[in-house]
């Protein structure tokens, strides 16, 4: 917030850091105050669970006014939201900010200025989206949604390199895509292409043998025909 980094031990105690998850996992939709009792205290009556959201939202607010959040957090009849013109950085919002503006620089032609924004997002993807709630419910979507960014990212950035025959960097990609998604067939076929153009087909071929039995030991199915039919002109030597 401003010039200031908000720690989660900054933000008190479990409840307070949950409520700022919350708020900041729907960034510009209002939530209901109702919907934050159920989350925050599922087993209170609804007036001892209203009075203490009101004492986390005051404690909150002096701990944010603290690093310069003062209106980060509003209330507006029944709902509470951020205040997502206030001077405060997110880097899940930033990332998802970073890469429609790549996107639309690629769409453009720019495939230059595409690319550094794609970087600059990628720098901002460290993991998956609160890890530390991975079983809980509320997050999930939002987790999936920016995970989904990333890897559709990862394929655009290797495209971009394969146009201008940086081989490795398409293969290094696609490779961090299936550490990932390892069931993701698409990105075996990216991943045999950019090996197959890089002049190494040996690779290629063990990549779609090692899918193959992969996607049958453990989804009980083979490879799509059109993975298959890439694989036979690997082999044929007329992919590239």
């Amino acid at each position: 917030m401003g010039d200031e980094l908000l720690l989660d031990e900054e933000i008190g105690d479990r409840r307070a850091r949950m409520l700022i998850k919350y708020l900041v996992t729907h960034w510009d939709q209002p939530v209901e105050r109702a919907q934050l009792l159920y989350l925050l205290w599922p087993d209170l009556e609804e007036k001892d669970a209203e009075d203490r959201l009101r004492a986390l939202l005051d404690t909150l607010r002096e701990t944010l006014t603290a690093v310069g959040g003062k209106h980060f957090v509003a209330e507006e009849g029944n709902s509470i939201h951020l205040n997502t013109q206030a001077d405060v950085w997110v880097d899940a919002h930033e990332f998802e900010t970073q890469v429609r503006m790549a996107q639309d620089a690629q769409e453009s032609g720019d495939a230059d200025i595409a690319l550094g924004l794609f970087l600059a997002a990628l720098a901002l993807y460290k993991e998956d989206y609160l890890r530390e709630n991975l079983y809980e419910d509320w997050p999930s979507d939002r987790r999936e949604r920016l995970r989904e960014l990333w890897i559709s990212s990862m394929f655009r950035v290797a495209a971009i390199c394969a146009d201008r025959c940086e081989y490795a960097d398409s293969v290094r990609l696609m490779k961090k895509v299936l550490e990932i998604d390892p069931y993701r067939e698409n990105a075996y076929q990216a991943l045999m292409l950019y090996l197959s153009r890089a002049g190494r087909r040996g690779e290629a071929i063990q990549l779609y043998r090692y899918a193959e039995r992969l996607f049958a030991q453990h989804l009980a199915a083979q490879p799509a025909p059109s993975t298959r039919m890439l694989y036979e002109k690997i082999l044929r030597g007329e992919a590239g």
